[in-house]
C-alpha cells in the first residue's frame, strides 16, 4: 500500500514539473510494475493460505492416522474379559494335569520314554500358544482391531481344546493299555494256578 502512495506521488510529481516523454513512459512502467507487485503478494498470500489450508488437513489426517494405530495397540477391556481366554487357561492347566497324570503311569521303559517325549512336545506347544494368548490381550504387543483379536482368540482357543482332546484321549489309552495288561497277568496267574491245581 505504501508503495503505491510512493508511485502515485512520484507520477503526480514527475508529471506536474513537465518531465521528457522519455521519463514519463518510466513513470508508467514503474507505476505498472508497483500494481503488478501488488498482485504478486496478493497471489502469493492466497497461495500460503492454501498451502496453511493443505498442511492442516494433512496434520489432521496424520493425527488420525496416529490415533488409529494406537487404538489398534490398546486392548479393548471387554476382549481381555472375553469368556474363551478363561477357558483357554482352564484347558491348559487341564492338559498339563493330565500330562502329569500319564506320567505317573507304571509302564515300560520304551513307552514311559515316549510318553515323555509327547507330553515334552505338548507341554512346549501349550506354553507357546499362552505366550500367543498374553500378546493378545496385552497393550502394545500386536496392532489389530477387536475383531481380528477376537478371531485370533477363537483359533487359540479350538487349538487348545484339540490339545486337550488328544492328551484326554491318549491319557485313557495308555490306562486302557495297562488295565488290559493288569487283567492279562491276573488271568495267567489264576490259569497258572488252576493248571498247578493250587486254587
Amino acid at each position: 500500500m505504501k508503495q503505491r502512495i510512493f508511485s502515485c506521488l512520484l507520477l503526480l510529481s514527475l508529471t506536474c514539473y513537465g518531465q521528457g516523454p522519455g521519463m514519463q513512459a518510466m513513470i508508467k512502467q514503474i507505476a505498472l510494475v508497483q500494481i503488478y507487485i501488488g498482485y504478486l503478494q496478493k497471489g502469493y498470500s492466497i497461495a500460503q493460505k492454501g498451502l496453511n489450508t493443505i498442511s492442516d488437513i494433512r496434520n489432521g489426517h496424520w493425527q488420525l492416522d496416529i490415533a488409529f494405530f494406537e487404538r489398534l495397540n490398546k486392548i479393548n477391556p471387554a476382549i481381555a474379559g472375553y469368556g474363551k481366554v478363561a477357558e483357554i487357561l482352564r484347558l491348559q492347566q487341564a492338559v498339563l494335569h493330565r500330562c502329569r497324570e500319564l506320567k505317573k503311569l507304571t509302564l515300560h521303559q520304551d513307552e514311559a520314554g515316549y510318553i515323555e517325549k509327547v507330553t515334552e512336545l505338548l507341554a512346549a506347544d501349550v506354553e507357546t500358544i499362552l505366550r500367543l494368548l498374553n500378546m493378545l490381550i496385552s497393550n502394545n504387543q500386536l496392532k489389530m482391531d477387536d475383531g481380528a483379536r477376537i478371531e485370533s482368540i477363537e483359533t487359540i482357543y479350538a487349538g487348545m481344546n484339540d490339545k486337550y482332546s488328544f492328551i484326554t484321549g491318549f491319557l485313557n489309552d495308555a490306562k486302557l493299555l495297562l488295565l488290559n495288561r493288569t487283567k492279562e497277568q491276573n488271568d495267567l496267574r489264576t490259569l497258572s494256578l488252576l493248571t498247578n491245581g493250587k486254587y
